[in-house]
């Protein structure tokens, strides 16, 4: 996704558990970029692992090493800029709760 380069004209940018391993400023700049590409008005998915605050977490297991990036919901709010978060959920699966947000994309004559 930090590298991937969206077409133009999109209604919606969904981003289900595939920027689990970005890390904070990777995702505000995944953001910019999607922002730049959604119509008026378009939407942005996004589903994170969640904590109450920003965290690393590296596991090691039969599938190798992999690091994670946890995100709360005041740090989506920090790095939304131009986008209005229409609605967060935090849930549950397994042992690994989730942070669901659908942010709406601001338009200029929105912002004032």
């Amino acid at each position: 996704m930090v590298e991937f380069e969206f077409p133009s004209n999109l209604d919606i940018v969904i981003a289900f558990a595939s920027l689990i391993h970005v890390k904070k400023p990777e995702l505000q700049d995944i953001l910019d970029k999607i922002y730049t590409v959604l119509n008026e008005n378009g939407l942005t998915y996004l589903s994170l692992k969640y904590s109450s605050s920003y965290k690393k977490i590296t596991k090691e297991d039969d599938l190798g090493e992999r690091t994670y990036y946890l995100y709360s919901k005041e740090d989506i709010y920090k790095l939304k800029r131009n986008f209005k978060i229409l609605e967060y959920n935090i849930h549950k699966v397994r042992d690994q709760e989730w942070l669901d947000v659908i942010l709406q994309k601001i338009t200029t004559s929105d912002k004032f």
